[in-house]
């Protein structure tokens, strides 16, 4: 999401609060019973994808097959093709955690500060990371950056969006 300008997500405050709140909101659901969910976590998928797809497919209430570890059952939008590369194919274990190395030490320690509890909950920290608090200076640093992204994230869109109006034409 931090390198897609489509997303407008250029710095770590933005992302947290985003993730905060989806993490909620799929918590809320699964725990008031209200609607039925199941919830899945993406570390344990990656893991052990068959079992995975055997709980959703129980879930969902549809046979499993193993031609579902293969992937390449979702047609994708020609413009969302280079960020969704690996939803189309199998389950790659060795990309777990390659995020990490677009995650920078600063950004890392303002989303654990911002999530620190859901991260916690999730098993996501161990036991010697602790919140940092966030100053006036990091908060400047992160507006800035957030305001560049959304500047990038417009023209990106422009730009698309015109390219696909002349397609269309």
């Amino acid at each position: 999401m931090k390198r897609n300008p489509r997303w407008r997500i250029g710095d770590p405050i933005t992302f947290s609060r985003l993730w905060i709140e989806a993490v909620a909101k799929c918590y809320l659901h699964f725990t008031t019973k209200k609607i039925k969910t199941i919830e899945v976590k993406y570390e344990d998928y990656v893991c052990n994808p068959e079992r995975s797809l055997h709980e959703i497919c129980r879930f969902l209430g549809i046979d499993y097959t193993s031609s579902m570890l293969s992937g390449g059952g979702v047609k994708l939008p020609t413009f969302t093709k280079k960020q969704h590369v690996f939803t189309t194919k199998p389950v790659n274990k060795t990309r777990l955690e390659a995020w990490k190395c677009h995650v920078d030490v600063y950004d890392e320690q303002i989303i654990n500060s911002i999530c620190f509890d859901w991260m916690r909950n999730y098993g996501y920290l161990s036991g010697n990371i602790h919140k940092k608090q966030l100053n006036f200076i990091d908060k400047i640093k992160c507006k800035i950056r957030s305001m560049k992204a959304i500047f990038i994230s417009k023209i990106v869109r422009k730009y698309q969006d015109n390219k696909n109006t002349l397609i269309k034409k």
